[in-house]
């Protein structure tokens, strides 16, 4: 891993310590790096949290779609991303937990991304909202609603 890809408070340095920072798109929050003799960072992943930073906004990649995860600003639907990210916080409201909570970012940014791991709606759930959640998260990002389309569903689950 590069140093330079590294954001960071705290850089422990064999025997000394030493305060850099660094600008990148990637936050490291507590988690300390080492450095080698021939000055290459090494970092216990599974230890590293992290949010992704795009111009002082944080994204959370619990709430993320794998293609937000995946792909550049540019290759995505950004509407069928914020469905996805919908359908995550009604899953949230219906079952009042958070998300992978027994993960950390990192796992979760990378299972999402590269394992298929998906939120899991438990039973007792109302069957609408469940087919709504399910529907928002299709894995097809053409194939899921838009708000215009959702707004009348939620109108009648109101009901």
């Amino acid at each position: 891993m590069n140093i330079e890809f590294l954001k960071c408070k705290h850089l422990l340095i064999r025997d000394r310590r030493a305060t850099i920072q660094f600008q990148t798109n990637l936050a490291i929050v507590n988690g300390p790096i080492f450095i080698d003799e021939d000055l290459t960072a090494r970092i216990n992943m599974a230890d590293a949290q992290f949010s992704f930073q795009q111009r002082g906004r944080c994204y959370y990649p619990a709430w993320m779609s794998p293609e937000a995860l995946q792909k550049k600003p540019g290759d995505r639907n950004l509407e069928a991303c914020d469905m996805w990210s919908f359908a995550v916080l009604l899953w949230e409201l219906a079952t009042r937990e958070v998300p992978f909570a027994d993960l950390t970012p990192m796992e979760v940014g990378m299972k999402v991304a590269l394992e298929g791991l998906r939120i899991t709606i438990p039973p007792g759930i109302s069957s609408h909202l469940s087919k709504l959640i399910r529907i928002c998260m299709n894995e097809d990002p053409g194939k899921r609603p838009t708000f215009d389309m959702v707004l009348p569903i939620l109108d009648k689950m109101k009901r």
